[in-house]
């Protein structure tokens, strides 16, 4: 049972919603794709997964591998349910490196990307 009261999550808690509710999401490539100016990559592994309450939300916190290339971009969406996420500028914080949120038009919707520059 989640500890909404403390809004604290231990580590047996963490560990049910990575398994339970985030692992789940690794089909659909956690709803990002890399992409280097050609094509599309899946992401199938996450590292340093985390969950926390946050002003009554629910955050997942978690890191991925740094693509071998200077530019890319990192898509968030899912083709087969045409989800598309917002991402929004004020969450976004690149400290040694140059990036910013841009949308796209992707067919059937409309996404949004983070554009990362070394």
């Amino acid at each position: 049972m989640i500890k909404t009261e403390t809004k604290k999550l231990d580590a047996n808690e963490v560990a049910f919603m990575e398994k339970d509710h985030f692992k789940t999401l690794e089909p659909y490539s956690y709803f990002m794709h890399i992409f280097d100016g050609k094509e599309e990559l899946d992401i199938h592994v996450v590292h340093d997964f985390n969950a926390l309450f946050e002003k009554k939300k629910l955050i997942y916190t978690f890191s991925i591998e740094k693509p071998h290339m200077k530019r890319y971009e990192l898509r968030f969406y899912d083709p087969e349910m045409f989800v598309a996420l917002i991402l929004k500028k004020k969450f976004l914080t690149c400290k040694t490196i140059k990036c910013a949120v841009e949308g796209y038009d992707a067919d059937f919707y409309y996404a949004y990307k983070v554009v990362i520059q070394e």
